[in-house]
């Protein structure tokens, strides 16, 4: 069913050309593929809301574009005319689409995205059919996040029946492209300028300069490729609404893409917003504002709010909140939970005004100082992590010549009246200091994002405006005479735009070369590549022929919602990269995971065991199952379990298991004779719990029951409350009687002084138990030899 991906890229293009008059078959089928695209998924998210499953809405979706796409072809639209662009400006579209396809394949062919852990699962969970969203690896969690991107990859995977990894990288591509020629296409429409157009979008894409990211060559992971598509599509809309004579029909098209841009990307939605206000402030001091712009610009926020307010994610979140009473200044959610159900808090202005918060490496310098020649040499000092002022060095340096030549940029761009170079200005001024006068709460370290479009949009509005201002530079570049070449005016202005343009570039064209020795062979970053190539070339997923087979076995079987849990291998940070690989695979919902611990930066992946899981791989006691309640049980090697396989290949065993969850059982109220455990721990530790009970009762007790304990910090408050499991047990003691059980116990994650406080079904026992948890000594062994910096244009290599 590949030709039906056609039906949503043919209704944008009638659109484009019946409703825009676009007669640039170019710029018809980029925007095209761009708006189609984003409409059909806002289709299918509407579908999904109202209760349809997936493939209803999409079925749904794909009739309304055949039958749109049947009316417009009906009506008589501008004939196609080939663009008048000169022989350079097509070898430019041409190479710039190249290196596009280039870097964007080879980018993802390298190394999975930044958050593959979360849209891996979470896109299968959609396949599946499961919605609303839920975080892959806490199901009682609802996910907050936005899931565009995720939508529009299952669409693909779904109408050609493809793998999802299969899909991905294609689809990751052609969003791309769609962005270099939609935003190419609304410069050029705006400024009638082929140098403009190009010069502002190569900034764009190759001299953003942002801390480790050239600019949107190079940023393709996770849903920035998306993100920068439906901008450019918004830039293409809102501009041709504002300014151009196209009607109503464009406004209305400007309105739905800007209330796509909230549910596909929220960063960008805002600082679009915001950028439009600042662009509405200077047609106003020039004089320039008319009473048509304020309707068109009212019509457009008039469908923009409510879309973007209902479709899903962080704006709906936050009017959820507001409808229920709640304030946006706060969050119900600890902030170990915040960082799973991705909540978000809004406060204006801060605290900290005028401050940002930096804490992650990598982002607090522009690679423009460690890449060009003449800057490698400047002493780096490093800055403490927390709150800078956005007027600070430590700031500024995360930028590069689009922040340091903004000034000029503006008064060029607004004495010449350029409005698309303006509202690039405008979105990178926005980009800059929004997150510096609001408050996020847990999310201020998220302040790369931000940082990031106030890059590429001041850099944008650099290209335009040394552009137009060469442009307008009278007489010839050069003149010959007497056999000597001299330069004019405009022959100088031409030698410093190009300086400016290999300073902006290079560091991103050297990046493009960096990775380019990282593949196989050039042939690896010109073709896609199929899904069990791809696993296997990503060695830090650990997913190996037999788990692909394996997982993809299971795919057919796998119901909505079922839950696996596998046996672990040793714990770090990429531990969790498997089970999400193999639950993209199939759709399960991993088990077994606890939240990051509070000390843990934002953004750690829940890789470690909760303290259920634990105990169960430790004793194989299939008892324990119910605290985990898994559908599926997946050995990989090992002994095997006293259950029946479903399926074995290899040492890769499945069982299908069907548990029902524990519950605390009744009480018992029995007096501790003497607990068995070690004082000195180790963190994260399987022991054997022993436990001497007595009956101070006159009657006899048998009961069935449970055992749990919780730990208890120093002020006797619950630390990793999440981490109480129930063990059942078997009593039978006569009056007076003694009776000693074997229990399970898992040491806490974190290092400290603890008191165990156990309970017999709901009834806490008479007694607590002091213990002493420590690091485990191999870690208090190591020896810090030497440090050295990483270069962030060369990604880490993780080898088997």
């Amino acid at each position: 069913m590949f030709f039906l991906l056609a039906l949503p890229w043919l209704l944008g293009s009638l659109l484009a050309n019946r409703v825009l008059k676009l007669d640039d078959p170019l710029a018809c089928l980029s925007l095209g593929w761009a708006a189609g695209w984003l409409y059909a998924a806002m289709g299918v998210n509407f579908g999904l809301l109202a209760g349809l499953s997936l493939t209803s809405a999409l079925w749904m979706v794909l009739a309304l574009c055949l039958a749109g796409s049947l009316a417009l072809a009906l009506k008589p639209g501008p004939g196609w005319k080939k663009p008048a662009y000169s022989p350079m400006t097509w070898v430019y579209l041409a190479v710039g689409a190249a290196a596009i396809h280039f870097t964007t394949n080879t980018i993802l062919y390298l190394n999975p995205d930044d958050d593959f852990f979360l849209h891996a699962p979470l896109q299968a969970h959609l396949l599946k059919g499961t919605f609303p969203i839920v975080n892959p690896f806490f199901t009682n969690i609802a996910y907050g996040g936005h899931y565009a991107r995720d939508l529009v990859t299952v669409m693909a995977a779904r109408l050609t029946g493809l793998t999802l990894y299969g899909v991905q990288v294609p689809v990751t591509v052609t969003m791309q492209l769609a962005a270099f020629l939609v935003l190419f296409s609304g410069l050029y429409r705006q400024t009638g300028s082929q140098l403009q157009a190009g010069l502002g979008t190569t900034f764009v894409f190759a001299g953003a300069n942002a801390g480790f990211r050239g600019g949107w060559i190079d940023t393709v992971a996770n849903n920035n490729a998306l993100a920068q598509m439906v901008f450019a599509l918004c830039f293409f809309l809102v501009l041709e609404a504002l300014f151009g004579e196209a009607g109503w029909g464009v406004t209305a098209m400007a309105g739905v893409a800007l209330g796509g841009s909230a549910w596909a990307y929220e960063t960008n939605f805002a600082l679009t917003c915001l950028g439009l206000c600042g662009l509405a402030l200077s047609t106003f001091c020039l004089k320039s504002l008319t009473r048509r712009q304020l309707v068109t610009a009212l019509a457009i926020v008039a469908i923009t709010l409510p879309l973007g307010l209902v479709q899903g994610g962080v704006f709906k979140n936050l009017l959820a909140k507001l409808r229920g009473g709640g304030s946006l200044t706060t969050t119900e959610a600890d902030a170990t939970l915040q960082s799973q159900n991705l909540e978000v808090s809004v406060k204006f202005p801060k605290e900290r005004l005028f401050q940002i918060k930096l804490e992650r490496s990598g982002e607090e310098m522009s690679m423009a100082y460690s890449t060009l020649p003449w800057l490698r040499n400047l002493p780096k000092h490093s800055g403490q992590p927390g709150y800078v002022s956005v007027f600070s060095w430590y700031a500024v340096r995360i930028h590069w010549l689009g922040l340091y030549l903004a000034p000029i940029s503006l008064w060029l761009l607004g004495r010449r009246r350029n409005w698309s170079g303006l509202l690039l200005w405008w979105v990178g001024f926005a980009g800059y200091f929004l997150p510096s006068v609001v408050d996020f709460g847990l999310w201020e370290a998220e302040v790369f994002r931000w940082e990031f479009v106030a890059s590429w949009g001041f850099s944008g509005a650099l290209g335009v405006a040394l552009a137009h201002w060469w442009l307008e530079l009278p007489g010839p570049v050069a003149t010959f005479s007497k056999g000597q070449i001299q330069l004019p005016r405009k022959g100088l202005a031409a030698a410093l735009v190009g300086l400016v343009v290999v300073a902006n570039t290079y560091p991103a064209l050297q990046q493009m070369h960096k990775r380019t020795g990282q593949l196989d062979s050039l042939a690896s970053g010109l073709f896609f590549h199929s899904a069990a190539h791809w696993v296997e070339r990503q060695p830090e997923l650990n997913l190996y022929p037999a788990d692909f087979a394996v997982a993809r076995w299971l795919d057919p079987r796998m119901g909505e919602g079922d839950r696996l849990l596998t046996n672990p291998r040793d714990e770090n940070y990429f531990n969790v990269y498997f089970e999400a690989a193999f639950a993209g695979l199939c759709g399960a919902h991993p088990v077994g995971h606890t939240f990051p611990l509070p000390f843990e930066r934002l953004g750690t992946w829940p890789f470690r065991q909760k303290a259920a899981a634990r105990a169960f791989w430790a004793s194989r006691d299939l008892a324990l199952l119910g605290n985990l309640t898994p559908d599926w049980i997946y050995l990989r090697g090992g002994e095997p379990l006293p259950l029946e396989p479903a399926f074995e290949l290899g040492q890769r065993i499945l069982y299908r298991v069907s548990v029902e969850p524990l519950k605390p059982g009744p009480p018992a109220e029995l007096a501790v004779e003497e607990w068995q455990l070690p004082h000195h721990l180790e963190v994260e530790q399987y022991h054997r719990l022993g436990l001497r009970l007595t009956n101070p009762t006159p009657a006899p007790l048998e009961l069935e029951t449970t055992f749990s304990y919780a730990l208890l910090d120093a002020e006797g408050k619950p630390a990793e409350p999440c981490e109480r499991f129930y063990q059942p047990i078997s009593l039978a003691l006569p009056p007076g009687g003694q009776q000693s059980l074997e229990l399970h116990f898992v040491a806490p994650h974190q290092q400290g002084n603890y008191r165990v406080q156990g309970w017999l079904g709901s009834q806490a026992l008479s007694s607590q138990l002091e213990i002493e948890v420590g690091n485990r000594q191999a870690v208090e062994s190591l020896e810090l030899l030497s440090a050295q910096p990483l270069d962030p244009l060369t990604p880490g290599q993780v080898a088997r």
